[in-house]
């Protein structure tokens, strides 16, 4: 990475003092600031957690197989959808949210997989492990992120406005988290993405 910078007037300007290869540890790690497609994300990611993890409880304490075998399917859906969008941002997001985000091995989809099988099996104490992680996990993440606009994000929420109910001035958002684009992966300007994470770092230092 320092000699990608290095060798990128643009990026070397941003980087002022030069690199050290590690950073001060006791220095807090800035947060990522979004951009709107982000901003719509995390206020989805959020909402989603919360409300799909509290109808998971819902379900399987009421002992409704059919809702629960039609919500296990939406909670891999949205495990999909989180995963391709994560995906699809690469760069920094992708650096900074894998571990939460992608894929089976990411804490959310640990969660997700649990709250399934707690679904199928009728594990209420399985269920309720998975929503309070898929809670823990939408607030962690939305901790770490500035929306659009400034403030912050609601991660007890259970709505997409709710979840933006102490940002500044956000995009307008709506409900479903946004699909990607057929190109994402293509022309994505990882080059941008450092060099927004490294103006952030200096901004901080």
């Amino acid at each position: 990475m320092i000699d990608i910078v290095q060798g990128d007037d643009n990026l070397a300007a941003l980087a002022h003092g030069g690199f050290a290869q590690f950073g001060e540890a006791l220095a807090p790690t800035p947060k990522y600031t979004d951009n709107a497609s982000q901003t719509s994300f995390w206020a989805n990611f959020i909402a989603l957690s919360n409300s799909l993890g509290q109808q998971a409880i819902t379900d399987v304490t009421n002992h409704d197989k059919a809702a629960s075998t039609a919500l296990a399917h939406e909670l891999l859906t949205f495990k999909a959808d989180v995963a391709a969008f994560d995906a699809a941002q690469g760069g920094i997001f992708g650096a900074r949210f894998d571990n939460e985000l992608l894929e089976d091995k990411s804490t959310v989809g640990a969660a997700v997989n649990i709250a399934v099988e707690g679904l199928r099996t009728g594990n209420v104490d399985m269920v309720k492990a998975a929503a309070e992680q898929l809670h823990a996990n939408a607030a962690d993440v939305g901790g770490n992120n500035i929306p659009l606009g400034g403030g912050t994000y609601n991660g007890d929420a259970l709505t997409v406005a709710e979840a933006l109910s102490t940002a500044t001035d956000p995009p307008a958002v709506t409900e479903g988290i946004p699909a990607v684009p057929a190109s994402a992966g293509d022309g994505h300007d990882h080059v941008a993405d450092l060099a927004q994470h490294f103006h952030q770092l200096w901004q901080h230092g």
